[in-house]
């Protein structure tokens, strides 16, 4: 249900309509906000199942990988918003810890090669004077190297424990399939087309017919045709 409700909101609306550049693609010029949320609102369907559980987010337009595109865009969209709100803290709390591991990791490997630039630095360039200052440096390396790692292995041990219980319960968003560019048009039905089409031709050939029976009546009418031509004198 709060999918369905973000789904009409005006944050997620704008979001879609300026990442696809909708204003330009659909040539909207007067109340460009307004115009293309309406726009948008008719060809991007959102609907919700109460039994199952399932929403579902569709989108309608004459190119097929477009609509593709936008509905997996949606998709990604509730996905982050859902985690934003923090309704699924255990995705938050391994985002979370995804991001602080990358980061440790990379401070590990930033510390590794600042002691081995010092390390060489003394090697080459060693002296008496020197010495304490250069072994000082490469101890409080050392330490900074050894806390960081510390910091590592506790962060991997609490990703390794929530990866645990993840397995164990059901998200409460989760992406059940994403949408594939369709080989098959939705609509409308060409049996329809032709019928729809038909009738039209009929009902204009009668409607045709009609007229130039009735023009041909007043042609034929002399005195309809003498208060024609006074009426254009007039």
């Amino acid at each position: 249900s709060l999918a369905q409700y973000i789904a009409t909101s005006n944050n997620f609306l704008d979001s879609v309509v300026d990442h696809f550049g909708l204003i330009q693609k659909w040539k909207i010029e007067r109340s460009p906000r307004t115009t293309s949320r309406a726009a948008l609102k008719k060809v991007l369907l959102a609907d919700y199942d109460d039994k199952t559980g399932v929403f579902s987010i569709s989108c309608k337009d004459i190119d097929p990988a477009f609509a593709c595109d936008v509905v997996n865009y949606a998709v990604s969209y509730m996905e982050e918003r859902f985690l934003q709100l923090g309704l699924d803290s255990n995705l938050l709390k391994k985002k979370n810890l995804e991001e602080n591991i990358a980061s440790c990791y990379k401070e590990i490997l930033s510390l590794q090669q600042e002691l081995k630039r010092i390390e060489f630095s003394a090697s080459n360039a060693y002296s008496a004077n020197n010495a304490p200052s250069v072994m000082l440096d490469v101890q409080m390396k050392k330490l900074e190297l050894s806390a960081q790692e510390q910091v590592y292995a506790s962060l991997k041990g609490q990703y390794e424990v929530l990866k645990i219980d993840l397995a164990s319960e059901t998200p409460l968003f989760q992406v059940l399939e994403r949408a594939e560019i369709p080989d098959q048009k939705s609509g409308p039905s060409r049996g329809k087309l032709c019928i729809i089409l038909t009738f039209a031709g009929a009902f204009i050939s009668i409607f045709l017919a009609f007229l130039l029976n009735a023009i041909e009546n007043i042609r034929n009418d002399k005195e309809a045709m003498a208060k024609l031509r006074i009426g254009k004198e007039k």
